[in-house]
């Protein structure tokens, strides 16, 4: 196995802003259900979703793609593409509205550490620009507002391959 071609497509769970942190979630979890549903009730109401509950924090995600990348770079890898985070629609902007500003947040990390590799390309998932996607993400998400529909996959599958073959 020796990829020339590596994609990496980042989603929105590691950066949204959160009402329970990680290890709080794992607990959770592990609770009876009647005590899992009065948490889950009672943390909604009483906390509002923060950034600094993330499972994982900026510095630590730019870290973990820069290492990730210098390993790339230390292999006959010709390009990578990096996939941005989705651009939030109008369907989980009302869920999580603290949501764009840390997929910016994010995505500006991509940017960043892309910038250092000449191996590297960052690509939105559905069109150029974040106004233009963030207009048109709703029409190619399933009904929670993030995840790609069938359409929107297609879409994205045609950009990536476009994207090789100019890189090609």
């Amino acid at each position: 196995y020796d990829p020339s071609v590596v994609i990496i497509q980042f989603g929105i769970a590691d950066c949204a802003p959160r009402y329970f942190r990680r290890t709080e979630s794992a607990a959770i979890s592990r609770a009876p259900e009647p005590i899992r549903r009065a948490v889950i009730f009672a943390g909604q109401r009483l906390r509002s979703r923060s950034s600094k509950r993330a499972y994982v924090g900026p510095q630590r995600f730019k870290n973990n793609l820069l290492r990730f990348l210098q390993r790339i770079n230390d292999t006959d890898v010709t390009t990578a593409i990096l996939v941005y985070v989705l651009s939030s629609g109008d369907k989980y902007r009302s869920k999580n509205p603290k949501a764009p500003r840390q997929i910016r947040r994010y995505n500006g990390i991509i940017d960043n550490v892309a910038g250092q590799f000449d191996f590297c390309i960052s690509l939105r998932p559905l069109t150029d620009g974040a106004e233009k996607e963030h207009r048109m993400v709703d029409n190619y998400t399933v009904s929670d507002g993030y995840h790609l529909a069938s359409e929107g996959h297609a879409r994205l599958a045609r950009r990536l391959r476009n994207q090789i073959k100019y890189r090609s």
